[in-house]
């Protein structure tokens, strides 16, 4: 896809695996590190479940904005894209599952419930128009669906941001859960609708 400069396309590799280091603590035993441990010590498996399929989402995502890749190795680009709807497939049900337990109440719950649920559409859409050989919409809804991945990344930062500038972390929770998404996906519906070169 003609969508990102390669210094971009460097800046966020270098993002979503510097997130995928930083998320790796929560396998550790008894997830000392999470906002709220009781809570997420019943749904310990959702929690690991997502945040793999997250990690391993947002690294086979990278190597779909890699034109030259893509290119040059078919076959490798094939097996990412299964690795991605794949990984998805697993960790969307389960972010769902934890929307309905995330810190911050109701305003949270439906800001992370909205965002599993339109990261599993959106994908989706991108496969079904994949087997019917729609290439032009496919590529469109891959990069929906990223946009939506990359809330991984997003999401730590905005919080790491609010959380030190004082917020307290209901309120943090509460602008985050809708912070790291919805401007993702308004900004690239906005570059499709106006014929961004994505071929």
């Amino acid at each position: 896809m003609k969508f990102l400069k390669p210094s971009s396309w460097v800046l966020m590799s270098i993002l979503v695996l510097g997130t995928a280091v930083y998320a790796a603590k929560y396998f550790k035993p008894g997830m000392p590190n999470a906002f709220q441990p009781d809570v997420y010590a019943v749904y310990s498996w959702e929690l690991r479940i997502h945040i793999a399929g997250g990690i391993i989402a947002a690294l086979a995502g990278l190597t779909q904005f890699w034109s030259g890749f893509r290119n040059k190795h078919k076959n490798l680009h094939r097996l990412f894209g299964f690795t991605y709807i794949t990984a998805i497939a697993i960790a969307a049900p389960a972010a769902l599952i934890l929307s309905t337990v995330s810190q911050g109440g109701l305003v949270t719950h439906i800001g992370f419930g909205m965002l599993a649920i339109l990261w599993a559409f959106t994908t989706f859409k991108a496969l079904y128009h994949i087997t019917r050989r729609e290439i032009t919409l496919h590529k469109q809804w891959m990069i929906r669906s990223y946009a939506l991945t990359f809330a991984f990344v997003l999401l730590r930062m905005w919080l790491g941001a609010f959380v030190a500038s004082g917020v307290p972390i209901d309120q943090a929770y509460q602008t985050v859960s809708w912070l790291c998404w919805v401007p993702n996906l308004l900004i690239v519906e906005y570059l499709i609708v106006n014929r961004l070169k994505i071929a």
